[in-house]
């Protein structure tokens, strides 16, 4: 499992969108770049880390074999959420940075405690990873667990993961 610093830090590149919107906003409301470049270099700044999570998580996880019942695509929850809600709401409304902070608070504490900052759409646009679920099969007891299976590859069958923690 990643510590929880690093989750931490991954919710926050996975809400990152949303940086990227409020400084859009703002730009398209004042005609300014310069009104609210802190949102557009924190969403910048955030690109790299995600990547440097995903491969700092590659090299120290543990990986375990698994048994699969089933697989299949799960990669959009999230970035139509993100899309759906914030986006019009940016635009409509002025908002001055207290509302802005207390916003992107509110959905990172959602991201964190619903445990879905594993969809990440920077990890989708920018490095080309895609999201399945798949359910593991217990050799044990026989039951099935879900989890969330993040690669760069298209599956069709699975025989290892890592397991980063929250059924990630």
């Amino acid at each position: 499992m990643i510590s929880k610093f690093l989750e931490h830090i991954f919710v926050l590149t996975s809400i990152s969108p949303v940086f990227l919107a409020i400084w859009l906003s703002k730009f398209i409301k004042t005609g300014h770049y310069e009104e609210g470049l802190f949102w557009m270099i924190l969403f910048i700044v955030l690109i790299p880390i995600s990547w440097l999570i995903i491969k700092f998580s590659e090299k120290k996880l543990e990986i375990l074999p698994v048994n699969i019942k089933s697989i299949a695509p799960a990669n959009r929850e999230v970035a139509s959420f993100l899309i759906a809600y914030i986006l019009p709401f940016l635009n409509i409304v002025d908002l001055n940075e207290w509302t802005i902070i207390f916003i992107v608070a509110l959905l990172y504490v959602a991201m964190l405690t619903t445990s879905n900052y594993h969809f990440n759409p920077i990890l989708s646009l920018f490095f080309g990873y895609h999201y399945y679920e798949v359910k593991i099969k217990d050799e044990n007891d026989g039951e099935s667990t879900t989890y969330i299976l993040m690669t760069k590859r298209t599956i069709r069958s699975c025989k290892k993961y890592s397991e980063s923690g929250s059924g990630v």
